[in-house]
């Protein structure tokens, strides 16, 4: 089975990852190569993926211009990036369809306009994971008219959530939770109790300022672990929040990232749109540590088997309850949770079934 991984180009995949996306595609390309899958991951300029033979596509084309999102300013159609952005996408869809022999199938993660519009002109079996809300109305309709195409391609979400908010433009073939390999995140029984960690870019949509003033009311001490989405977000309503008892560390590795969350009693997820997913929750399950989020989008799917407490009121007050709440979980049962609900096997599984279909329809 010879499957192409195509990525988000707006950042390389590297130890460092810039977002949840990232994470998934890089360990899903791990996992199938470690299967005997012939493996062709496609994706940004600088991208490394131990064991995975990597192609680079252009990019990296920074995602703030390519998905404003709440509170964004609206450029997605900004003259800035398109005419590369396209270009970079048509040349790999050209790629594709000229390799001998071809792919078996395409497994597209990218969530940008032109990589609907060029995958769907290969003619080539083709899998779009939803990894974000359609929130960008130029995706959502590049995605509509994709779906249009003969063959036409399977549409896959990631969440139940996720799932319902697209089911009105393209059809929802599948719901296939991400996963992680729970051998990857090390399960840490004797946090900090007064630490709590916010990780993740830091975006409006994320409510970064919420979660960390939340935490402040809840008497624990921050760990601000993400890249800056949003410099003008971050200068006006993260800034001023910062100061003693807020520790910033930026971007991290993730086995670096794994340990600060095995460090922190809870992890405070607050989220101001529909979470298409949550790798945050996941990932600090793994490591035994309690969510605190807002119940938006697919984050009760992730957390609601026991992984944390959630509310549903935008609050500080109200979130400031719910770390305090969830500080107090049993992390053996989190971590035990999460790893039972969330393995990378059970999603490498139920890809390879998807490939192996649509394989055998051509």
């Amino acid at each position: 089975m010879r499957v192409a991984l195509v990525a988000p180009l707006v950042a390389p995949l590297r130890a460092a990852q810039t977002g949840g996306t990232q994470t998934v595609v890089a360990e899903l390309a791990r996992g199938l190569a470690e299967r005997g899958v012939d493996v062709d991951l496609i994706a940004a300029r600088g991208s490394s993926v131990p064991g995975v033979r990597v192609r680079a596509a252009g990019g990296p084309f920074p995602e703030e211009l390519l998905h404003p999102g709440p509170g964004g300013d609206g450029r997605a159609d900004a003259a800035a990036w398109p005419s590369a952005q396209a270009a970079a996408y048509l040349h790999l869809a050209t790629g594709l369809r000229s390799q001998v022999p071809p792919p078996d199938v395409v497994h597209a993660h990218a969530m940008d306009w032109p990589s609907f519009y060029a995958l769907a002109a290969t003619g080539l079996p083709t899998v779009h994971t939803l990894h974000l809300p359609p929130l960008d109305p130029a995706a959502a309709r590049a995605a509509a008219a994709a779906a249009e195409a003969r063959p036409r391609p399977r549409f896959v979400a990631v969440s139940r959530a996720c799932a319902e908010q697209w089911r009105e433009l393209v059809p929802v073939d599948a719901v296939v939770a991400n996963g992680l390999d729970p051998a990857s995140i090390a399960f840490a029984a004797r946090p900090e109790p007064d630490l709590a960690i916010v990780a993740g870019r830091i975006a409006p949509e994320k409510g970064t300022h919420l979660a960390i003033a939340a935490a402040r009311r809840a008497g624990m001490r921050v760990l601000l672990a993400g890249s800056v989405y949003d410099p003008a977000y971050y200068r006006e309503q993260v800034a001023p929040l910062l100061g003693d008892g807020v520790e910033v560390r930026g971007p991290q590795p993730r086995r670096r990232l794994a340990m600060l969350y095995g460090r922190a009693a809870v992890a405070v997820v607050a989220s101001q749109w529909e979470e298409p997913f949550g790798m945050v929750a996941l990932e600090a399950n793994l490591a035994g540590t309690p969510v605190a989020g807002l119940a938006r989008g697919g984050l009760p799917e992730v957390v609601g088997g026991g992984g944390g407490v959630l509310t549903p009121r935008a609050t500080v007050a109200a979130l400031a309850r719910a770390i305090r709440e969830a500080s107090a979980l049993d992390r053996a049962r989190v971590r035990r949770a999460a790893a039972r609900r969330f393995p990378l096997s059970r999603t490498l599984d139920r890809y390879q079934r998807l490939y192996e279909s649509l394989a055998a329809r051509r």
